[in-house]
């Protein structure tokens, strides 16, 4: 009998700080991702009074993974320009028509 590519009965779940391991970012920024609904995470202790016990299902990771990084709708956009001195300020002032 052979098998082809049969998923796991069991799910494989990560703790946040496993989950901040595998995609390189800080508790902060994932903590901030499941409450915006960016990340879904289970609470596997719903018991305790004011503390969550989260986990993160392997196919959520893989749908994260499976995307860019950031998508360009979502990518920080730059809004200012550094300028060393006063005559360069000036120049790109005028050039694109502020002054």
């Amino acid at each position: 009998m052979t098998t082809t590519n049969a998923k796991p009965l069991i799910e494989p779940v990560y703790t946040i700080p496993e989950v901040c391991e595998i995609l390189k970012l800080s508790r902060w920024t994932i903590g901030r991702w499941i409450d915006a609904g960016k990340i879904k995470a289970v609470n596997i202790n719903p018991d305790k009074k004011g503390r969550r016990e989260l986990r993160v299902k392997q196919s959520v990771l893989d749908k994260l993974l499976g995307g860019a990084a950031t998508p360009d709708d979502e990518a920080p956009k730059r809004n200012h320009r550094r300028v060393a001195d006063k005559a360069k300020r000036k120049r790109l002032l005028t050039t694109n028509n502020y002054l």
